[in-house]
């Protein structure tokens, strides 16, 4: 997940009547923190917060946000943790980067989710936006669209762990889709995202 500012809008439908889909949605704008081990082209954020510096965390990336309905009303809160092979978040390499990702969403009144998912790069969004704006500090527009899970799940699925409150004993699957429409120079990425979640999958 990767954050710039732009304002919310959703980028599916948040639930099929009869089948359990939900989604959860955010924005940019809806970013609360960010962190890494200060190499990423994404800057941290708030400004002053502590970097994940440490050998054995330097590859680790933990964010956490607020969450919105289909409606684009805010009801919830999450943190996703991230864990990259290597030194961390770098792609472009001769191999599509692959990592590990757990969320926790919790919905006051509800409950809280837990899912584990592993993302892939989107090669077009680097060679085609990433990299040009990089290397030429200059910014691009557009609109790209991808689903970042892969797995574990078959379908490059996401999974459900588990739950509690209305959650508890939840299983199934998820994925997540971002959908990128502005890169700037010194790492602002525009970005929504849902977490879509199918427990009938």
């Amino acid at each position: 997940v990767l954050f710039g500012l732009l304002i919310f809008f959703p980028l599916a439908p948040a639930q099929e009547a009869g089948d359990g889909t939900e989604s959860f949605f955010w924005g940019p704008e809806d970013l609360i923190s960010i962190t890494h081990n200060g190499k990423s082209f994404l800057p941290a954020s708030p400004q002053g917060i502590a970097l994940l510096t440490e050998p054995r965390i330097s590859s680790g990336l933990a964010l956490t946000l607020k969450v919105r309905d289909q409606q684009g009303e805010v009801i919830g809160f999450a943190s996703e943790l991230e864990v990259f092979p290597g030194g961390g978040l770098a792609f472009g390499g001769e191999e599509l980067l692959v990592w590990e990702t757990v969320w926790t969403v919790t919905i006051p009144g509800r409950g809280t989710l837990f899912l584990h998912q592993q993302e892939q790069e989107n090669r077009q969004a680097t060679e085609e936006i990433i990299a040009p704006v990089l290397k030429s500090g200059g910014s691009w527009e557009g609109d790209i669209k991808f689903q970042t899970s892969v797995g574990p799940g078959p379908g490059g699925y996401g999974v459900i762990i588990g739950g509690t409150g209305d959650f508890a004993g939840a299983s199934g699957c998820f994925i997540e889709v971002d959908r990128i429409t502005k890169f700037e120079a010194g790492g602002h990425l525009h970005l929504l995202g849902e977490l879509r979640i199918m427990p009938d999958c």
